[in-house]
Order: C-alpha cells, then structure tokens, then sequence
C-alpha cells in the first residue's frame, strides 16, 4: 500500500504542492487508507475462517478452543482503522 501511495503523490505533483494542498491530499489519502484495510481485512477473514469443529460456528456448546480464535468477531481498533 505504501509503495503504491508514493506512486500516487509522485504522480499527482503532492511534494511540489502547498501545505493546504498536501493536507488536503493527506485527508483523502488517510479515508482511501482506511477503507482499503477494512476491504482487505474482509477479504482475508472470508479466506481465513478457522476448520469446523474449531468453535467457528460460536455455538453454546462449541466455544472458541483457544485464545487464537475470533469467533467472528475481529474488528479493527485503534488509531488506524
């Protein structure tokens, strides 16, 4: 992601631009970042679901066996959603 961000700036004249420029481009930039990792993070968790029998389907009885598992339930956090 960043390799191609770079690309972008470098395209789209960023370094040569104003500050009130760049902190525009910065903002689009930060909402396109964010949204990139949500769908990608979707994506890996379709491809990633845990075996059955795992505790995946989060029933009473089938909990989660160990702390490794989500139950479906992961969510970005932090600063950097």
């Amino acid at each position: 992601m960043r390799g191609e961000n770079e690309k972008s700036r470098k395209a789209g004249g960023y370094y040569e631009k104003s500050a009130d420029d760049r902190s525009a481009m910065d903002a689009t930039e930060a909402d396109t970042q964010k949204a990139l990792k949500k769908t990608l993070t979707a994506a890996w968790l379709k491809d990633n679901k845990p075996d059955d029998g795992l505790g995946s389907d989060c029933s009473a009885k089938d909990k989660c066996k160990d702390n490794t598992h989500c139950c479906g339930t992961a969510t970005l956090t932090g600063e950097d959603e």
